[in-house]
Order: structure tokens, then C-alpha cells, then sequence
């Protein structure tokens, strides 16, 4: 917050504190943390042995920030039986990463990021905690879903705080002077955020898609987090194996081994819901972004929705041109393996564009989406932000087996034409607009204009 003799103004980082679920000192101490070992973090996560390190130091410094504090009048508690001081490997291990050391000093916070992280790693539910007293299934819940909301809100924060366009004083003061730390922390935003989508459903990382898949009746989570589990068991993760015909018996079976009902019929569904969740996703934003649009863009995005390969880059250069955003073409054939397109004029908001289109019900997968990490070291930009553009949209298990690509955006076709339809309508100016595409991940247009976006779709 900053202030001046005639008025009161709030920074973009004031703001997304604000709008989230911290406390101020929670979120100061967090990003002051994340500054200070963001190098450490992220090594962490590149490596999969010790991966889970990294998401131990994640769930300790939520539960170990002011959200727990009674001084600071916030209602968030921890269980009363992770007061007990036990033997707790993964903390000893991670112990020099860790918001707080020695952990010993609150055991609470390490004996609830060691419970979180079982029930994130796909334990069983009685296994969780038990080296304490009894916990009930409900007070577990309550403490998952809180480690969530911190670590949903964390990363929005550390979004917010490394804008590009933000002048250094409007920065919380630990990252001020440092223009070098604010790549590392937004890729470090991304991670947590990854992290954090697997505690919602608690099951590996790699099979967490499958707990977004609804049943379209009750709109409730389709699969039980015990089937889940069951499917990674058998290696039934890949939405291309979930689909194959001589992979049907083995998910029947699979349901069949936790007791699902008519395990047969759900297992069609199932399948039917990996074909059809994506697919009807996008249909919902593409009508969107033509019903909001602008006339001359609203025929650009009817063009582009099944445009493919040189057609599929030639409505995204007339988008670019009707919306006033400059640009670049790299690939053109001068240079083998140079990737399509430079976007942005300014250093800060430069960002290097690579077009990827898929036939028929497939999908892009990973080595479509990396690509332009590639294309971007062949014509000495890899040290810009990179973005995969693809229509119709990424396989499912992309956006977790790409986790750790540094600087990589993935946007779908949909989600890139409803974020122009916001900027052309002025909800949103270039600046935002350019910003937005350098979030490392899966993009969504709730990331540019918020939550409330999703419910006009």
C-alpha cells in the first residue's frame, strides 16, 4: 500500500492479498521465504527423487505461516494430536530447505506436512497418521483443504508480485533490487500451484487429471480417489491407455477391486468422460469468446476454431494485427527449427510463440509442447519466456509431465481467443495481456481477469 498527501493506492501485490484467503504477514512471509530459497526449491523439483522434498518445505511453510496463528487472530487450526514429538525422516531430510529450522522448535507444522504429503503421495487414508492418537477423516480433510487454499493463494501472490510491469517500489521489498530472482519465483509460482493439485484429490501428481473428470448428472468428482489409485496401480494413467480397447478389462478391473458399483457401466462412462471432459471444455469457451467478441474478431475465431498447421498461424497473425499486438515471424525458412513467432516489442514482455495443431480427437503431447524450448535456444532466445499455442488442446497428462520445462506456458487454442476477447473489450490492457502468456503452466483465463471469469462461460 502506498500513500500520498490526496490519496491511498494499493499495489498488485496489496491487491491479490487482499483478494486471497492470507493474512498480510502470512503472505509477506511467504513470498520473503520463497525469495530467499527459490534456487534450492526449484533444483528440488527438477529431480524426481526428491521432488517430495520439495513439496514437504511447501506444506511446512504453509503450515508453519501466521494463518496458524492465534496472535494474529486467525481461526485456522492444526490437529491437537500433531503436537507430539515423533521421529520424522522426510523433515530431517529436508530440514536445511525449510521456512523454520530446527523443525523440532514446531513439531505440529512438520508432523502435518508429513501427514499431507502421504495422503498427496496416495496412502492409505488409515495410514496417514499413524503414529498419533486417532484423527477423524473430517478434521484430515479440513487441514488438506486448508494447505490448499495457502498454496493456491502463495503462488497468485508470487504471480502478482513478479509482473513485468510493475516498477520496483510497487515489489514487496524482497524482491526489490533483484530483477534476476523474478523468473525463478514465477516458475517457482507454477510449481507450487502443480503441487498443490495433487493434495485436492490426493493421488500422484500424474494421475491427478483424472479427479477432474465429472459425472454430467451431479457434476461430483466421477472416479473415488481408492479408484484412482487402483488405475495408477495397473499403470492406467496416459489417456491414450485409459482409451485402448485391450485396456478395457483391466479398468473394469480395477474398479471392480475397490468395490465400485456396476463397475462395467462406470468404466464406459469413465472412458467416455476422458474422450469427451477436455472437448467440451473448449466448445464452451470457443462460444464464449465468439459471443463476446467484437464482429471483425468474432469471424477471425470462427476461422481459427478448426483451422490447422499454416492456416492455424495465419488467423493467430490477423488476430494479433486486429488487436494491435506486435510481433515477429521467426520461422521463415531461413533457419531449420526456429520457432514461429516472436510477440512484443519490449524486453520485459518479449515472448517467444510456437504453434502446435492436432487432428481429428488427438491431442498435442509432450514433445509438441516443448518444442519451442528447443526452437528458442536455435535462435539464441532461450532466455525469453516460451509459449506452445495448440488447437485443439493438450493431451491431458502435458501440463504435469512439463511441470519442471523453465519458462514454458502451455495455452490452449480457447483460452488464448476468450483472453483476446477480454482485451479487446478493455478488460484487461496489453500490458496484462502479455504478462499473462509468461505464466509458466497450464494457462487459464481465470489467471487474467479472475475466478469470476469462469462463471460467464
Amino acid at each position: 500500500m502506498t500513500t500520498t498527501s490526496t490519496r491511498l493506492s494499493v499495489t498488485k501485490t496489496g491487491r491479490t492479498v487482499a483478494q486471497s484467503v492470507l493474512h498480510p504477514r502470512s503472505a509477506h512471509e511467504l513470498i520473503e521465504y520463497a525469495a530467499r530459497r527459490v534456487d534450492d526449491l526449484l533444483f528440488l523439483t527438477h529431480d524426481g527423487a526428491t521432488e517430495n522434498v520439495a513439496l514437504f518445505a511447501f506444506l511446512h511453510a504453509a503450515y508453519s505461516s501466521c494463518e496458524y496463528s492465534r496472535i494474529h487472530g486467525n481461526s485456522r487450526m492444526l490437529p491437537y494430536q500433531l503436537e507430539d514429538l515423533v521421529h520424522n525422516s522426510l523433515a530431517d531430510q529436508s530440514e536445511c530447505y525449510l521456512v523454520e529450522h530446527p523443525w523440532r522448535r514446531n513439531p505440529v507444522a512438520a508432523n502435518a506436512a508429513q501427514v499431507s504429503l502421504r495422503w498427496a503421495e496416495g496412502q492409505e487414508r488409515r495410514r496417514l497418521a499413524h503414529e498419533f492418537e486417532v484423527i477423524g477423516s473430517g478434521v484430515l480433510q479440513n487441514m488438506f483443504r486448508d494447505s490448499v487454499e495457502i498454496l493456491y493463494a502463495w503462488s497468485d501472490c508470487l504471480v502478482a508480485s513478479t509482473n513485468s510491469c510493475l516498477v520496483d517500489e510497487d515489489r514487496p521489498r524482497a524482491l526489490q533490487d533483484d530483477v534476476k530472482a523474478l523468473r525463478p519465483l514465477r516458475n517457482l509460482a507454477s510449481v507450487i500451484r502443480a503441487q498443490a493439485r495433487r493434495l485436492i484429490v490426493g493421488v500422484p501428481g500424474e494421475a491427478a487429471w483424472i479427479g477432474n473428470l465429472c459425472t454430467p448428472t451431479t457434476g461430483r468428482q466421477m472416479l473415488s480417489r481408492r479408484a484412482i489409485l487402483a488405475l495408477v496401480k495397473r499403470d492406467l494413467i496416459e489417456p491414450v491407455d485409459l482409451l485402448r480397447h485391450d485396456k478395457y478389462a483391466d479398468v473394469v478391473d480395477a474398479l471392480r477391486s475397490v468395490d465400485t458399483p456396476n463397475p462395467d457401466e462406470m468404466a464406459k462412462n469413465f472412458r467416455h468422460a476422458v474422450a469427451q471432459y477436455r472437448l467440451g471444455v473448449r466448445k464452451n469457451l470457443w462460444r464464449a469468446a465468439v459471443e463476446r467478441a467484437p464482429a471483425k474478431l468474432r469471424a477471425l475465431f470462427e476461422q481459427m476454431i478448426d483451422s490447422r498447421q499454416t492456416d492455424f498461424e495465419t488467423r493467430f497473425e490477423a488476430i494479433l494485427d486486429e488487436v494491435g499486438i506486435a510481433y515477429t515471424r521467426l520461422d521463415d525458412g531461413r533457419t531449420a527449427g526456429a520457432p514461429d513467432f516472436l510477440v512484443g516489442t519490449r524486453a520485459t514482455t518479449q515472448l517467444v510463440v510456437e504453434l502446435k495443431t492436432s487432428e481429428a480427437q488427438n491431442m498435442v503431447g509432450l514433445n509438441g509442447a516443448t518444442d519451442v524450448v528447443k526452437g528458442a535456444a536455435i535462435v539464441k532466445m532461450d532466455q525469453l519466456p516460451k509459449v506452445t499455442l495448440a488447437n485443439p488442446g493438450f493431451d491431458p497428462n502435458v501440463p504435469w509431465q512439463a511441470r519442471n520445462v523453465a519458462d514454458l506456458t502451455l495455452l490452449e487454442a480457447c483460452q488464448f481467443v476468450y483472453g483476446v476477447t477480454l482485451l479487446a473489450c478493455g478488460e484487461v490492457d496489453k500490458g496484462a495481456f502479455l504478462d499473462w502468456l509468461t505464466h509458466p503452466g497450464m494457462l487459464a483465463v481465470s489467471d487474467l481477469k479472475g475466478a469470476a471469469t469462469q462463471s460467464e462461460i
